[in-house]
């Protein structure tokens, strides 16, 4: 992978549960890396390619190994928020 290629600053956060003053368990998210990324809107045949298969695909992001990263997480890249497929 080209190092140039990671202009992007992309943030991953996973979800966490805290409790409320009514002792309610609410969902929320936390970042726990924030690393460099390629990323990259998909053209027109790539995205009909994806929807074939039952899946919503917009972007791809390319970055470094995470070992902790799972499917569960999220990616917070500018002001968007892409889910990890």
């Amino acid at each position: 992978m080209e190092p140039g290629a990671l202009r992007e600053v992309v943030e991953l956060q996973q979800p966490t549960e805290t409790r409320n003053a009514l002792g309610e368990v609410t969902q929320s998210w936390a970042t726990y890396a924030t690393r460099y990324a390629s990323v990259q809107t998909l053209r027109s045949k790539e995205m009909l390619n994806a929807q074939q298969t039952g899946l919503h695909i917009t972007h791809k992001v390319r970055l470094r190994h995470v070992d902790a990263l799972k499917a569960s997480h999220r990616i917070r890249w500018r002001s968007r928020l892409l889910e990890i497929v």
